[in-house]
């Protein structure tokens, strides 16, 4: 017996003896894209989060500070925002990051909206932005510019949360004399530099010599889906971080110390394509938000999931947690229906759990379709699929993030709820923008726009040589705060 115990115990324990000082890091999602200005899921932005330096970011308790900002003031009537660039701040090739470098970002984003484009994006709101989107100006009549080495931006209206959206890596700076950061020996003004970049296998990030911190260590990440090979290559001592794992293998990993779990603002939820059949009838909707069985999916990882009806996180403004909806069966005889995820061990023991209650109570078949994320979320920006689960963590700490997310690429579920945005955008922080948030919040969920799930913990499985491994409530990880063990 004894003997039993100690083979498991070395089965488990990851070899140290790697051949590098590299960090080896697992994900069973391969990103879209490397390129800041084109990402939108949190897959492309968990990898660039390290490479690129916005000027503001988030701390480790999620609150908002400044980062290649050393400062900012805003005007008294908050139209005019001036960043000041920190000083010594500079490319990996050595260039001094400057004020114009962040002008490039901005043009090149509105660049890519359409002209018919809807008022809620933000950089819509700087004096000029309009007209060169409906290309009536060119870009020297958008009011973001350099001034005395400062970023200065002139808006149309005060917008309280702007600041907040330089946290984003779509914001990162952007040279025109050189391909974009995420490209392979492109500079990049953040900790890493990237060295190599297939996004289906392999993507190696190197410290930038002009911004790294002492001892940072190279990162390396390696796409594998298959969560039985992945804990292979952790046993033999390839991988010092696992995303993902099978649900049979995790309470030995649990048992011998290699999980850690961190609280975060991720809540995984179910939408529907609410513009199409049939999920464009409303008691349809409703009937499934009703039906789900949520203890069953906590009981999946009782440790990570906690059954939620609210879609925005406990740490969002607007959150609240809605009574349940009483089920009615819908008269009319269901078609089969489908359902898409993100293809994964976890994620499809919860859709199987979904596809149980629908059999049982609505009587009609549900199919699952695990896909790769790039394919889901195209289905999405495109024509999204009737009924498809996600998990989303708002970059940081404002409702809009959640309530205005590109899961409303098909519209919006009214122009009472249009109109709410609006107001929330204008709105400072605070009880009244908190009250227009929870009346939003409310429409999604009455109207069962969207089905809360659960909220996520975030679990990692660690190497025991790897110190210093943290992630932030909003799902970041600073690859260059991880250090090795002595």
């Amino acid at each position: 017996m004894k003997n039993f115990i100690l083979l498991s115990l070395m089965v488990f324990l990851p070899n140290v003896a790697f051949g590098n000082n590299r960090i080896h890091f697992q994900t069973d999602v391969h990103p879209k894209t490397l390129d800041p200005a084109e990402s939108i899921d949190g897959y492309s932005q968990m990898i660039i989060t390290n490479f690129v330096e916005t000027l503001m970011a988030t701390d480790q308790e999620g609150r908002l500070v400044h980062a290649l900002a050393k400062s900012h003031e805003v005007s008294t009537d908050g139209l005019t925002y001036r960043f000041v660039i920190r000083p010594g701040a500079r490319w990996s090739d050595g260039v001094p990051v400057a004020a114009e470098h962040l002008v490039n970002t901005i043009i090149h984003r509105l660049s890519q909206l359409k002209k018919d484009s809807d008022s809620k994006h933000l950089l819509l709101s700087i004096k000029g932005a309009r007209d060169y989107v409906a290309g009536s100006a060119n870009r020297n009549s958008v009011r973001a510019y350099q001034d005395k080495g400062d970023l200065v931006i002139e808006l149309e209206r005060a917008l309280p949360s702007f600041v907040s959206a330089f946290t984003s890596v779509n914001s990162a700076p952007r040279r025109l004399d050189v391909p974009p950061p995420g490209s392979v020996g492109a500079p990049s003004n953040g900790r890493y530099v990237v060295t190599k970049n297939d996004l289906s296998q392999e993507i190696l990030l190197e410290p930038n010599p002009f911004n790294s911190r002492k001892g940072q260590l190279p990162i390396q990440y390696h796409t594998i889906a298959d969560a039985g090979e992945a804990l292979k290559r952790f046993k033999n001592g390839e991988l010092d971080v696992l995303s993902t794992f099978l649900p049979s293998d995790l309470p030995l990993l649990i048992e011998q110390g290699y999980s850690q779990t961190f609280p975060t603002t991720q809540v995984t939820y179910l939408a529907f394509n609410f513009t199409k059949p049939p999920f464009n009838d409303r008691d349809l909707r409703r009937a499934f938000a009703a039906l789900i069985n949520r203890d069953n999916i906590k009981s999946i990882q009782p440790d990570i999931y906690t059954p939620t009806r609210s879609y925005l996180a406990p740490a969002i403004g607007g959150h609240h947690e809605f009574e349940e909806i009483q089920f009615v069966k819908p008269a009319a005889t269901l078609p089969p229906l489908s359902l898409t995820y993100m293809a994964g061990p976890i994620r499809g023991q919860i859709v199987k759990s979904i596809q149980s209650d629908v059999r049982r109570i609505l009587n009609t078949s549900l199919e699952l379709k695990g896909v790769e994320w790039p394919i889901l979320s195209s289905a999405i920006e495109s024509n999204a699929p009737p009924l498809y689960m996600l998990g989303s963590t708002p970059a940081y700490n404002d409702s809009l993030v959640m309530l205005d997310s590109f899961i409303f690429t098909p519209g919006y579920p009214s122009s009472e709820y249009a109109d709410l945005l609006r107001q929330i955008r204008e709105i400072p922080f605070g009880e009244r923008r908190d009250a227009l948030s929870l009346k939003a919040h409310k429409i999604l969920i009455e109207e069962a726009i969207v089905i809360p799930l659960m909220q996520v913990k975030k679990r990692y499985i660690v190497s025991p040589r790897l110190r210093n491994f943290r992630v932030n409530p909003y799902g970041i990880l600073r690859a260059d705060e991880i250090g090795l063990s002595q």
